[in-house]
């Protein structure tokens, strides 16, 4: 795996940190033990041209805020995400990798996602997403590339995959219209 010209494949997490790569990984993984505050005041890092803020980010995602004081680890699946994502904007870093950002987020949350991937790309923050949600994540990229068993096997233009969903529900084994309607491959 390559960024910015060099490998980074089997580097420590703190150098793959450093080059500009943040994380939002899956599973809500923050430090349990942390306040939301410490959380974001250790995670800040001052880079780029329009670095977010810890206020910045607060105001984006109010929860944060409102939680300044908890341990993170008594905060809902939902607010943990929140938490994840909040260390991912103030980390500033060049690419946001963002690892199933919708799982356990209702629908105000869902829209605080998307609303933030957008000023992401708006700063000119690269942004990968895994996701299995189409309709989610339709909002969030321009394109989708389909991997089967770590191969890239097709990739779309999400307008072209907006007004017609079928070919990438093939590429993921639906055989059917019916799965037009679901979320993730059963």
């Amino acid at each position: 795996m390559r960024f910015d010209g060099r490998g980074i494949s089997g580097s420590p997490p703190e150098k793959i940190a450093r080059r500009g790569v943040t994380l939002v990984p899956q599973g809500r993984r923050v430090f349990g033990s942390l306040t939301v505050g410490e959380t974001l005041r250790v995670s800040y890092q001052q880079r780029g041209a329009e670095p977010w803020t810890v206020d910045e980010v607060c105001q984006r995602l109010p929860i944060l805020g409102e939680r300044w004081n908890q341990q993170a680890g008594l905060m809902s699946g939902g607010q943990r995400q929140m938490l994840a994502l909040g260390r991912a904007l103030v980390g500033n870093g060049r690419l946001v990798m963002m690892d199933e950002p919708s799982e356990g987020l209702d629908q105000h949350h869902l829209a605080l996602v998307v609303e933030t991937v957008h000023e992401l790309r708006r700063r000119g923050t690269a942004v990968v997403v895994v996701e299995q949600k189409l309709r989610f994540v339709l909002d969030l990229v321009d394109s989708l590339h389909i991997m089967v068993r770590g191969q890239f096997v097709e990739s779309f233009s999400s307008a072209d995959v907006r007004g017609n969903p079928a070919p990438v529900l093939r590429a993921l084994g639906f055989a059917g219209g019916d799965a037009a309607t679901t979320n993730r491959p059963s």
